[in-house]
């Protein structure tokens, strides 16, 4: 029979760590998106600069969707951790 365990505090810490990060995360590649785009049109000028700029706003779909993805990974972690007390307080 396999053996079940979890540390409820460590795993806590896990989900938050994740949500943090996320929240890091976004904070830096919007710092960077204003960057790229104050620097196109002003320190850099040219058709391959728009072409850059283009490119990068459309990193920000899949940043949102990474970020997203990681946040339901979170919930779903968080979730599991409510299962594991509700067991253990019947059991106790």
């Amino acid at each position: 029979m396999p053996t079940f365990h979890m540390e409820v505090e460590a795993t806590m810490a896990l989900v938050q760590h994740i949500r943090q990060t996320c929240r890091s995360f976004e904070n830096q590649y919007s710092q960077l998106s204003g960057e790229v785009n104050s620097s196109i049109g002003s320190s850099w000028i040219s058709p391959t600069a728009t072409e850059f700029q283009k490119s990068f706003q459309e990193c920000s779909t899949d940043v949102r969707k990474v970020t997203e993805q990681l946040e339901t990974l979170a919930m779903r972690l968080q979730n599991e951790i409510s299962e594991w007390e509700q067991t253990a307080s019947k059991l106790a």
